[in-house]
């Protein structure tokens, strides 16, 4: 499994971080209907904007890691079924986090970088190999640190994306 220092290519961390704090705190929180339609689009806003941000190249070239399989694939030019998965599950560890924040009027520029910093690592893997993952979330008693805590239980290893670059 690759390891994950601080000082790993992080893309343009800090411009979708801005744009972030910009978009929650925007927002109209206490209108229930405004919030039912941007329902879909406040879910998949960091997603967006970082393949936004990373520029014109194909959405799974903008991933930091690959699973073998998948880097393999990438690299042939074959098509198989590929997923753009979060390997830290954003709704739980960065969405909700940022979205109360917001909502009581704390949320900082400090704090969405911190967390996407921490949490905000994404990873190309087969369709198969996603079908193996627990989803949406971290095991009960995930210590917080090890990010790769799913794909280890799943058997899945991550190499550096051979095609991403900051």
């Amino acid at each position: 499994m690759v390891s994950y220092p601080n000082t790993w290519a992080r893309g343009p961390l800090t411009d979708v971080a801005n744009a972030y704090l910009d978009f929650l705190q925007t927002i109209n929180w206490k209108n229930e209907t405004y919030m039912g339609g941007i329902q879909e689009g406040k879910n998949k806003f960091l997603s967006n904007a970082w393949l936004k941000a990373c520029g014109p190249k194909n959405k799974y070239h903008k991933t930091h890691l690959a699973s073998p399989n998948a880097a393999r694939i990438m690299e042939s030019g074959e098509k198989s079924p590929m997923i753009w998965e979060h390997v830290v599950p954003k709704q739980e560890h960065i969405q909700s986090v940022c979205e109360n924040l917001a909502i009581s009027g704390d949320l900082t520029i400090d704090t969405v970088i911190e967390l996407l910093e921490k949490y905000w690592v994404t990873a190309t893997v087969l369709k198969t190999e996603d079908e193996l993952l627990s989803r949406f979330k971290m095991p009960n008693d995930w210590d917080r640190l090890d990010i790769f805590v799913r794909y280890k239980s799943a058997g899945i290893s991550l190499i550096e994306n051979p095609f991403f670059t900051s």
